[in-house]
């Protein structure tokens, strides 16, 4: 997986996918792209989380959905409505995403 984001540009950000990797999950509701590389979990509902789950925790509490969930994972939210793009990590470190950035672009991969 990885995101080029144009710094400019917000209308044609998208992630690039690659189908042949494990331990993701992707989804897209209009303009908001999820992306979970690892494991969350619901201590609450006692459940893996899922991308549609953190569109719909993203969609009614906003980024404060983050503090309620455990396990191993890097999650990816692009919020092409704000213009905000989000990277949550858990606090291991397992599920690791890395980043460049120049004058024009961000890259995360």
């Amino acid at each position: 997986m990885y995101l080029k984001l144009k710094l400019d540009n917000w209308d044609k950000l998208k992630f690039e996918v690659n189908n042949m990797q494990k331990d993701y999950d992707h989804i897209k509701v209009e303009d908001i792209d999820i992306f979970i590389y690892g494991y969350p979990f619901n201590d609450y509902a006692n459940s893996w989380i899922s991308a549609r789950d953190v569109y719909q925790l993203y969609s009614r509490n906003g980024i404060n959905f983050a503090k309620d969930i455990d396990g191993v994972y890097s999650i990816v939210i692009l919020d092409k409505i704000n213009k905000k793009c989000f990277v949550i990590t858990d606090r291991y470190g397992i599920y690791t995403l890395f980043y460049f950035k120049d004058d024009n672009y961000i890259i995360l991969s």
